[in-house]
């Protein structure tokens, strides 16, 4: 190889050294411009008046505002908000501030139901492996421990016929963590509507870490009553006198029977030219299968076509009106045996259309 390709091949490689060289140098020097940057933060809302602890209802989204200062001599650009605090932008996140220029970012936080929830949301820019603004905030829905979160609503259970199955009663407080549970005991007024057998209670984490949520699961069991709703009161019982037990709440028991006839009243309509669609019912037993025959109808009036099977949780039933000569509203009954030597009562109510 002659001299001269020596030559060209060495300044070729010199060349090559030089220009890495140059890129990784404007490289380092963009990173220590964008690390050298600076940032001076201003919380313009709440207002400073506001502290640095803020004051909110219960689970209210909160809005907050800074203005951001670039005081270095660079352009700070590519500019995000880290949401994984679980903030929600409010605005678009201006991309990029001047030397000496000022933006705005403004992002929401929801309060905790009850208590204090803290976070720090940060600003990240492209190039920079650390924020290069931070958001700290506290958001406190004053309250004073312990609490009923159902405080006055009225409580429902509802129970089928001739089943004892047991229902469950859940109420759920706040309470400071690590203290004793603040119930122990349930009361019912009056004491014919059911039975407390047993509580139980659950603990789940608030978003305050001084504070837990407390799930009371009281096992009930209904007394013998009257299909119909009944209504009464509960009472809490308080493990320490002085945390007086919440307020007594309104109490309704419904209960159910064990079969019914649904659609009822069944309605069917004629038309005046004796023309009518036939309409189904259904008998549904709500705690286990049945059986439903039918016991007794007016075969002159109506034309009824039992399931298929007359076994299981939905037996239905086709009723069709004989509608001959059929010129005033009629009403009429089917008699279903549903087992046990019960039996239900469909009415059937004919309804005529003379035009106009």
């Amino acid at each position: 190889m002659s001299k001269f390709a020596w030559f060209g091949i060495s300044l070729a490689l010199v060349a090559s050294v030089l220009l890495l060289w140059l890129r990784q140098s404007d490289r380092a020097e963009a990173t220590i411009h964008r690390e050298s940057g600076s940032l001076s933060v201003k919380r313009l809302s709440p207002g400073p008046e506001a502290g640095d602890e803020i004051e909110s209802d219960s689970a209210a989204m909160v809005k907050f505002c800074y203005q951001l200062k670039n005081t270095s001599h660079d352009k700070i650009d590519g500019l995000k908000l880290d949401l994984s605090c679980g903030c929600e932008a409010t605005a678009p996140v201006p991309t990029e501030i001047s030397p000496d220029g000022t933006a705005t970012v403004c992002f929401q936080l929801r309060a905790a139901r009850f208590g204090t929830v803290q976070r720090v949301v940060h600003l990240l820019a492209s190039g920079s492996p650390q924020p290069v603004a931070t958001f700290p905030v506290t958001l406190r829905v004053p309250f004073q421990p312990p609490m009923l979160l159902q405080e006055g609503e009225p409580v429902e259970l509802r129970f089928v016929a001739t089943d004892s199955t047991p229902r469950e009663l859940v109420f759920n407080t706040i309470e400071v963590r690590d203290s004793q549970p603040w119930l122990e005991g349930l009361s019912i007024a009056p004491n014919d509507l059911a039975e407390v057998q047993s509580v139980t209670v659950d603990e789940l984490r608030e978003p305050d870490p001084t504070l837990v949520r407390r799930g009371y699961r009281f096992r009930m069991e209904a007394r013998a009553l009257a299909i119909g709703r009944h209504s009464g009161t509960l009472r809490f019982k308080a493990r320490e006198a002085d945390k007086p037990a919440p307020e007594p709440v309104y109490f309704a028991v419904d209960v159910l029977d064990r079969v019914s006839i649904v659609p009822n009243p069944l309605v069917i309509r004629i038309a005046p030219d004796g023309a009518a669609k036939p309409a189904r019912a259904v008998a549904v037993f709500r705690n286990s299968e049945g059986t439903a025959q039918l016991q007794q109808y007016d075969d002159s009036l109506l034309e009824i076509r039992p399931a298929s099977r007359n076994t299981g949780r939905a037996i239905s039933f086709t009723v069709a009106p004989i509608a001959q000569g059929l010129v005033d509203d009629r009403d009429t009954s089917v008699i279903v045996d549903v087992g046990n030597g019960e039996t239900r009562q469909l009415q059937v109510l004919l309804r005529v259309s003379h035009g106009e």
